[in-house]
């Protein structure tokens, strides 16, 4: 039997953008576990002025494959945008560095 799902919420309201990503995955045959995962990710950002925003984060994550009982992240700091991409770029080709 398999389980699995995942999500994508992405919240952007002038300089406040709030993302929250989750995603699971099981899977058990023959009475064995193979899979037993989750990871959850929420992310708040305020843009201060161009290229600069603050953030804060908090992140979960469970896997049974690579023997994380459990992690858990925090954070906050700066980030600066390095590039914007064009027209020709794809979204996903933007440079970031969090500090």
């Amino acid at each position: 039997m398999r389980l699995h799902g995942e999500s994508r919420v992405q919240y952007k309201h002038r300089r406040h953008v709030l993302l929250l990503l989750l995603n699971a995955d099981f899977l058990r045959a023959g009475g064995k576990a193979f899979s037993n995962a989750a990871f959850a990710h929420l992310r708040y950002n305020y843009k201060l002025r161009t290229p600069l925003s603050w953030e804060v984060y908090a992140q979960q994550q469970t896997n049974r494959l690579l023997l994380i009982k459990s992690r858990t992240l925090v954070g906050t700091g700066l980030r600066q945008r390095f590039c914007e991409p064009g027209p020709e770029q794809p979204a996903v080709s933007r440079h970031r560095l969090a500090v």
